[in-house]
């Protein structure tokens, strides 16, 4: 036979028969129907007080329900609890093993420094941070692995607490009072919350704003507290692993010790029998600080263009000064150390208006300049042929103009000139004969700094030579191609000592050398080489600055390199006064305070699974299991469309309260269809037991 099932309930679940599951005594309209009021036989609790059988007290179509034992019921009370409390404790357990593992087992610190001269600048550790030699985004990676088991977990947080909410929930129900039980709505509540859904407490504070809704309920209320415990405690691991995944970096790290070996001599001093007191004049006296000229600039032009095998010269600032010193050819990058040597640092000016520089055209067109007595010169030109340069014994003649050094600033007094020797010379210095010098006043003239005076003569061409032109500091000949100027350079040479960290110059103390330095280093400068050298020097200057500025300024570190290139074979080794070995590694910074966070939350984590595994336990899981289980989506679905012989009775698991477990029938099927009064009702099909057609939905 075929029926039409629209909401339709069986018999048992008819409107007016509901109320029966909670019959009114007579004494007591509020009280509900407790077990011991049905009709049964033999006893009704155990000795711990829980009902062993439960009546109903109504019959449905298969006879009188009676009394139905829990004890047959739905079992694994034991193995759901501990199930739970593996997923809530183990995952937690090994990500903090494996993080502390990795943390201290690859952790690294700087070792011992030699000397706070031998430290970089902001080297120190810091105490808020671990560094690892370990692999940062591994590190990250393994972290995020907690904010994702976090999110997974309130659910099985609330497996645990369901025992304890079932209990409360049949203790209410066995109570006094109706109005203790949850509503319908509140019900579908606890639902979601033992599934741990975060819309549910949506849905529960939504619902605590209705006008009309009920006393929340006290299961329902411990519901809402377990879960929003649960969901603090996974937001705030999600939330500190985002912390440590911003603040953990991949950083250079330095791992520094003292070095064990022979200490290595970087450093360049006075060749052994210079420690006299420096008489430039007394032959006794000089002969052991006089340097060969060829065996100082043996290796001169391999210096300058880099690729010496014994020297080099580099280049640092102090105090916002430039200066340049001789090192080895090549220095161990695994190395720090502190030595000493010997440094050059040079300024150079522009000075040609000072020294009337100008051109003429009568005869014969030339160029002409007077800085001093000592210091002047000319380039005289005829039709057809090359400049021919007139400048005194004084300035030598590099070819492309002359250079002089002096002991003043004013480039009057030359240097290297024996006072004993000048009689003859005019004391004022002015007008002096022709080819004669002035008296240098000092009693030593070999002062440090001196000052070199370059008249330079460059070639030009193209836009380079349209600037050189407008320039007032550069005379250019009528050929538009060949600029002239003068320049005025203080020299100074420097004892340097200097600490070598990391590559670099770390930190450097220049004091002003004493003459037996000052003369070794210019030892050179009598060479045809060196005043070539000059001369090239001027010329690559002007190609890379087209201003007299910019030339003056290109000019000074040139010239350095120049003086220590022609002097670097005079010195001795210097063996270093410290050492130490650094070994560079790139590892993890790891912040302590987001590593420590993330640690004690997935503790805590732990110890919630472990407070209500003790709470479930103490719940009497094996009795409350059934309820526990019937506290589902999928019991209530059993109970509306399935009959009441199957969903009322013992089952073994949930999945027992539906016909299709056993595949003894054809199961109920379930739609929903638009109802009478215009809104939406599930309707199901039922075939009779009798074997009668299936019965079909309609609308």
């Amino acid at each position: 036979m075929e029926t039409s099932l629209l909401g339709d309930f069986p018999p048992n679940h008819q409107e007016d028969d509901r109320t029966s599951n909670f019959p009114h005594s007579a004494s007591d309209p509020s009280s509900i129907f407790h077990p011991k009021d049905a009709p049964h036989s033999g006893p009704v609790n155990d000795e711990n007080g829980f009902p062993l059988e439960y009546a109903h007290g109504y019959q449905d179509d298969y006879g009188p329900i009676g009394l139905r034992t829990t004890t047959k019921g739905i079992r694994g009370a034991y193995q759901n609890i501990a199930l739970a409390l593996v997923a809530t404790t183990v995952p937690f357990i090994v990500i903090m093993a494996l993080l502390l593992h990795f943390v201290f087992a690859y952790r690294v610190e700087r070792g011992e420094v030699v000397s706070p001269d031998l430290q970089l600048p902001g080297e120190t550790v810091s105490s808020s941070d671990y560094f690892v030699n370990f692999s940062a985004t591994k590190l990250t990676t393994l972290a995020s692995w907690a904010s994702t088991v976090a999110a997974l977990l309130p659910g099985v947080i609330m497996t645990l607490g369901s025992y304890h909410l079932a209990k409360s929930l049949m203790r209410q129900s066995e109570g006094a009072k109706i109005g203790s039980l949850p509503t319908p709505y509140q019900l579908g509540l606890l639902l979601d919350v033992l599934d741990g859904k975060l819309m549910s407490l949506w849905r529960g504070l939504n619902y605590s704003f209705w006008r009309r809704s009920q006393k929340f309920n006290i299961a329902l209320r411990l519901g809402f507290m377990v879960l929003v415990v649960a969901f603090i405690l996974s937001y705030s691991i999600w939330a500190v692993d985002t912390w440590f995944h911003v603040t953990v970096s991949t950083v250079s790290f330095s791992q520094t010790s003292s070095n064990a070996t022979k200490p290595a001599a970087f450093g360049y001093q006075l060749p052994s029998g210079c420690d006299q007191p420096f008489m430039p004049f007394e032959s006794d006296e000089i002969t052991a600080c006089t340097t060969n000229v060829d065996k100082a600039a043996a290796d001169a032009y391999q210096i300058m263009s880099n690729v010496s095998s014994t020297h080099q010269v580099l280049t640092s600032t102090k105090d916002g000064s430039h200066f340049s010193f001789l090192a080895p050819n090549s220095l161990p990058s695994g190395l720090d150390f502190q030595t000493s040597t010997v440094a050059v640092g040079s300024t150079c000016q522009i000075i040609s208006q000072q020294c009337n520089l100008t051109h003429s055209a009568e005869d014969a067109e030339f160029v002409i300049f007077n800085c001093s007595a000592n210091f002047h010169g000319s380039w005289q030109i005829g039709a057809g042929t090359v400049p021919e340069p007139t400048f005194p014994e004084s300035c030598l003649d590099n070819h492309d103009g002359c250079v002089g050094l002096f002991a003043d600033s004013n480039l009057n007094f030359p240097l290297d000139v024996n006072p004993n020797e000048q009689s003859n010379i005019d004391v004022e210095g002015e007008n002096p004969p022709n080819g004669s010098l002035p008296l240098n006043p000092v009693s030593r003239n070999y002062a440090n700094p001196f000052y070199a005076g370059v008249a330079a003569q460059v070639f030009t061409l193209g836009a380079q030579r349209d600037i050189l032109e407008s320039d007032p500091h550069i005379s250019m000949f009528s050929d538009h191609r060949t600029s002239y100027f003068i320049l005025s350079c203080e020299i100074n040479i420097y004892n340097l000592t200097y600490s070598w960290v990391n590559n670099t110059v770390t930190s450097a103390s220049l004091t002003l050398s004493d003459d037996n330095v000052a003369h070794i280093t210019r030892s050179g400068f009598d060479g045809i080489g060196e005043l070539d050298q000059w001369a090239y020097t001027i010329q690559l200057a002007t190609v890379q600055s087209p201003t007299s500025e910019g030339i003056a300024t290109h000019y000074a570190p040139n010239l350095e390199k120049i003086i220590l290139a022609f002097s670097a074979g005079a010195w001795d080794p210097f063996t270093n006064t410290e050492e130490q070995i650094r070994q560079d590694l790139l590892v993890a910074r790891v912040p302590k305070a987001p590593l420590f966070t993330l640690l004690v939350l997935c503790l805590l984590y732990i110890l919630l699974g472990f407070a209500f595994t003790v709470v479930a336990l103490a719940s009497q899981p094996t009795h409350m299991r059934d309820v526990q289980a019937r506290l589902s989506i999928y019991s209530i679905i059993a109970s509306r469309f399935e009959s009441a012989k199957r969903t009322e009775g013992p089952v073994h698991e949930i999945e027992d309260l539906f016909e299709e477990r056993n595949g003894e029938s054809p199961s109920t099927r379930v739609g929903i269809i638009r109802s009478r009064d215009g809104g939406w009702n599930y309707s199901s099909s039922h075939q009779e037991m009798s074997g009668v057609e299936t019965s079909k939905l309609v609308h």
